[in-house]
């Protein structure tokens, strides 16, 4: 490393022609731009340094150091100068961690929200459903099961026998067959039933279970 202790003026000499119109050009804000133009400043508080473009390839001795230099530099397993984050990338960087932070919540949560995270494991800041769906997917609508945890009815279980929830009556209900029939779904994995064709199925099974609360209270 050169140490320069006495010299008055340095003059540095490039091939770039657009790196020098770069700097020189008042309206390029571009962040590797700014950062030459600071260090200059600096540079130029201590002494005179002065910049000086030269054609390439013509003979120079220390342009062909320099540009062995740059060569060998695109060979080096690691970037060594690192640039700004602009504010969209950042944005959709921080965006990332909070949804892996609430995908891990609800991955990892035991006791919230299980049913549901069978159906959709995966978070998402889009709606994908709403209402009866909701209702369906979520497990907190007109289910026995549901309704007697706050002391709503006299059972928590289905007409059929079988406990009331919603699970129950997408997967094994004899009272819903003809409708989860038409499912396609593998009852293994509830996931699956998130699909286009099954929407209106699971509708239309949403409103046939809210019809049964009246006569599972009465009875």
């Amino acid at each position: 490393m050169l140490t320069l202790t006495t010299t008055k003026r340095v003059n540095v000499y490039s091939d770039s022609r657009s790196a020098l119109q770069s700097l020189a050009d008042p309206m390029n804000t571009h962040p590797l731009v700014g950062e030459v133009r600071r260090l200059l400043k600096r540079a130029r508080s201590e002494r005179g340094v002065f910049l000086h473009w030269v054609k390439a390839h013509v003979g120079y001795l220390g342009n062909e150091l320099a540009d062995a230099e740059a060569k060998a530099a695109t060979d080096s397993p690691s970037v060594s100068v690192e640039l700004p984050v602009s504010s969209s990338r950042f944005k959709c960087k921080l965006r990332c961690i909070i949804i892996q932070a609430w995908q891990d919540h609800w991955d990892f949560s035991p006791d919230k929200g299980r049913f549901t995270h069978s159906i959709i494991p995966k978070v998402s800041l889009k709606t994908h459903f709403w209402g009866e769906m909701v209702e369906l997917f979520t497990g907190h609508g007109r289910f026995p099961a549901h309704m007697y945890r706050f002391g709503i009815g006299d059972d928590d279980r289905c007409a059929c026998g079988a406990a009331g929830d919603a699970k129950h009556y997408i997967v094994s209900c004899p009272l819903t067959m003809n409708l989860r029939t038409r499912l396609r779904f593998n009852p293994l994995d509830l996931s699956s039933v998130v699909r286009e064709c099954n929407l209106p199925i699971l509708g239309e099974l949403s409103r046939r279970v809210r019809s049964f609360l009246p006569y599972l209270q009465r009875s």
